[in-house]
């Protein structure tokens, strides 16, 4: 994943920033994270008989208070 994300900046593509979960719950402070918060983007709704594979990104939907 580092080397496609390198390359693609290297390309001039749009930069790519990672960042840990952590980091991402501060983009969340103040806001009702919906069910199931910070997870994996394939985990976060995936479709009950769906064996989708584990991906690198993480994601969250939250409402303003």
């Amino acid at each position: 994943m580092l080397r496609v994300m390198r390359e693609t900046t290297k390309r001039g593509g749009t930069p790519i920033r990672t960042r840990t979960k952590t980091e991402l719950e501060r983009f969340f402070d103040r806001l009702d994270l919906l069910e199931p918060g910070i997870v994996t983007c394939s985990r976060w709704r995936p479709h009950p008989e769906s064996n989708e594979p584990e991906v690198y990104l993480f994601g969250g939907v939250a409402r303003i208070n």
